[in-house]
Order: C-alpha cells, then structure tokens, then sequence
C-alpha cells in the first residue's frame, strides 16, 4: 500500500531531528572504493575532497573510469546517508515547536 507523502521537513543542523552519519565509515569506503581503482588520495582530505582528487587522478587514465567511480562513490554516500535517515529521531520537544511554528499543516 502506498501512502501519500504529506510533508517534506529538512533539517541541516539538528534542530528537530537526531541523525547519526557515520562519516568514519563513509570516509574509508570511499578510500576503499579509491583503491579499487588504484588510486590513493592524499590523507588529509575531506570526504568530498577525497572523492575529487580520485576522480581527477582517474580523468588522467581513463574518463570511463573516472566517471564510473564518481557515480560509484555518489551512490556509496546516499546509501549511508539514507540507512542513517531510517534510525533518524525527532528531538524531544520539536513537535511542539513546529506545532507553534509559522509551518502548519492546510486544513
């Protein structure tokens, strides 16, 4: 049974929802996914970071390649991103402040 999506509410900073991303996690995948590839990035790089400097390694060798990588490590982060959403908890109280809020629901 499907059922009918009613509202979207994005949250960035943790106002109203608790969401634990393991970006450890995520990070030495996308490493992994790196060395797969037989590309290592530097160290200090951030996530997002890491997956340019692989892509732009791999553009040097083979567009393919580097394209099929990207799309692999985009795929890889929404995945995590998504299975964190499953276990994501409203924040005590948020219900009540969205309730007082400028955002209420059409009758």
């Amino acid at each position: 049974m499907l059922h009918r999506i009613d509202t979207v509410l994005f949250d960035f900073d943790g106002t109203l929802v608790e969401m634990s991303i393991d970006f450890t996690e995520m990070r030495r995948r996308v490493l992994s996914l790196g060395l797969e590839y037989g590309v290592s990035p530097k160290p200090d790089l951030y996530i997002l970071e890491s997956i340019g400097d692989i892509f732009e390694n791999l553009l040097q060798r083979d567009a393919d390649q580097a394209n099929d990588f990207k799309r692999r490590a985009e795929k890889l982060i929404i995945d995590i991103e998504m299975e964190a959403a499953t276990r994501a908890k409203m924040i005590p109280g948020a219900d009540k402040t969205l309730s007082n809020s400028v955002i209420k629901r059409k009758s």
